[in-house]
């Protein structure tokens, strides 16, 4: 049974490579994947974002960043905040904001993150 998993691994892995790094016209195959790799897709950019986003300053600016309030809890590191809510749109100190929707108005979301872990987050639908 291993040698037959290590196959599949051996098969699969060239081909999730290839559809990871296609141009455009592969795009829906790479957007399907993405979620195997625990990242979500980001239609503006056409590409996925991956937990490593915060590491890398990479997260971006979501529409609505409000879809990821529900996944997220006190104790929550400041990295999966910024994967499920995207780069904040001010920071004062220890609070976060972000704005959700268009236009750009006030911020709907507050986050307080005190020494990298959520404290508090208020999101307003």
């Amino acid at each position: 049974m291993k040698s037959r998993t290590k196959l599949l691994v051996a098969l699969a892995s060239p081909l999730i490579v290839v559809a990871l790094c296609a141009p455009v016209w592969l795009e829906p195959a790479r957007k399907e994947l993405c979620p195997y790799q625990g990242g979500k897709w980001g239609g503006a950019i056409g590409g996925c974002v991956t937990r490593s986003c915060y590491q890398s300053n990479s997260c971006g600016y979501w529409l609505h960043p409000s879809q990821g309030c529900s996944r997220l809890k006190p104790g929550d590191a400041i990295a999966e905040v910024y994967f499920q809510l995207g780069q904040p749109n001010q920071i004062d100190g220890n609070f976060y904001r972000w704005i959700d929707g268009k236009p750009a108005g006030e911020p709907s979301i507050l986050a307080v993150i005190d020494q990298g872990e959520l404290v508090l987050l208020a999101c307003a639908r």
